[in-house]
């Protein structure tokens, strides 16, 4: 595994910083899609051998915290973690553990009634839908789709997302593949947040709390970190808005962990620690194909893209704006990043300037701009600016034969079709 102790990610700098400056760090893990990748199934999202290692020698070190909240079940999150003296909180916040304490929302049993409501006004849904699936937690549930291809997931999520529109006192949003059904106005991972800190804060006053998600039931976590003078750290491809610093996959975020160790360890005058356990190989192969970053204001669109190339064996990140791109490539000290698709529909010709400017300044990344014009007009674009043009929306197919094509071109080996 690849070191990076002496080029470290902006947010590992910020955190020792703070660890040297006295504050203690408390560090928050969503769980699917954060520690883990996203898997056909939730039941194979294991923690990795190296994964578990790092977690538990950060939290072995003085002034170290661990906490996992999840959108899982609790007893289920803790017994895939499995460490005695972290802080959990599941079901999105709803259900919180505090190592001496368990809490769970007031509401949950009145919940409970409006979930059976829920899950039976959506059979037909899964019945039509083959390969979707509902999954049962304390005062929440979760619509699982993650096995239908994308047109099919589009109309589902459409489909359920009409039918909860009419259920009062519920909040339903998209989750990892999955469409998470909890109470309006109920605890959610902010909760749970503000929960842990307050116990952090009981031995001291000013912890710096550290916060890694990478979905939108992350939302409120990402603010009550940030309003505790923390750090936000996005992960994947859909970070919501809110993250300070973006780690493209989980893969890179456990490199950057071990990083943050080594680097906690020789700010505390210590020796060199043993080096980790290896990824296993079907992950690092995944982890070192090149990367494409997507750049559209228009989510629909945006997520559309990223669905399909990764259908098709890329790795992709999706932000809305040029700023959250700089951000990624800024922080993109592997150099995993080989290729952006950027939307030239973005106010004030601001997509082309970027493109422009990234040719100087990146010269070793591909650049392709998307633009809602015809095929014959996106060839005379291209051929004018040096920089090839995708009409929108992509196909998928086309848009993943340009890549291959451009990054052979550039030497670079792409994903097995």
């Amino acid at each position: 595994m690849t070191s990076r102790a002496n080029n470290s990610p902006g947010w590992v700098h910020a955190a020792v910083a703070g660890y040297q400056a006295g504050r203690p760090l408390v560090l928050l893990f969503d769980y699917d899609g954060t520690l883990t990748p996203i898997v056909r199934h939730p039941s194979l999202a294991l923690l990795s051998p190296a994964a578990r290692e790092v977690l538990a020698r950060l939290t072995a070190l003085p002034a170290v915290t661990g906490a996992v909240l999840s959108g899982r079940a609790l007893d289920e999150v803790k017994s895939r973690v499995g460490f005695d003296r972290f802080y959990y909180a599941g079901s999105g916040g709803l259900e919180i553990d505090l190592i001496d304490e368990r809490r769970v929302y007031p509401g949950a049993d009145t919940f409970g009634q409006t979930l059976t409501a829920v899950h039976e006004r959506l059979l037909d849904a899964f019945q039509r839908y083959p390969g979707t699936w509902v999954e049962r937690k304390p005062a929440a549930l979760a619509v699982h789709y993650r096995g239908l291809l994308p047109l099919s997931a589009a109309c589902f999520r459409l489909e359920v997302g009409n039918q909860l529109a009419t259920v009062p006192g519920v909040r339903f949003r998209v989750v990892s593949e999955a469409i998470e059904v909890t109470p309006a106005g109920g605890w959610d991972k902010g909760t749970a947040v503000t929960a842990v800190l307050d116990r952090v804060r009981a031995t001291h006053p000013d912890p710096l709390p550290v916060y890694f998600g990478d979905s939108a039931n992350d939302i409120e976590g990402m603010a009550a970190t940030a309003a505790a003078g923390g750090l936000v750290i996005g992960v994947g491809v859909e970070t919501p808005d809110g993250a300070g610093h973006l780690v493209p996959h989980p893969a890179t975020l456990l490199d950057e962990l071990i990083t943050l160790h080594r680097r906690l360890v020789a700010a505390r005058g210590e020796p060199p620690p043993d080096d980790f356990p290896s990824r296993s190989s079907d992950e690092a192969e995944d982890h070192d194909q090149p990367l494409v970053l997507v750049v559209d204001q228009d989510a629909g669109h945006r997520t559309r893209v990223s669905e399909s190339l990764q259908h098709l064996g890329w790795r992709v990140r999706a932000v809305a704006h040029p700023d959250e791109a700089e951000r990624v490539l800024d922080d993109d000290l592997g150099g995993e990043v080989r290729a952006v698709l950027v939307d030239l529909d973005q106010p004030g010709l601001t997509g082309g300037r970027v493109l422009a400017g990234w040719g100087e300044a990146r010269p070793q990344v591909v650049r392709c701009g998307m633009a809602r014009v015809t095929p014959r007009l996106a060839t005379v674009l291209g051929r004018m600016s040096g920089i090839p043009v995708l009409t929108k929306p992509l196909d998928p197919a086309a848009s993943d034969r340009q890549l291959r094509t451009l990054l052979d071109e550039a030497g670079v080996a792409t994903p097995s079709p």
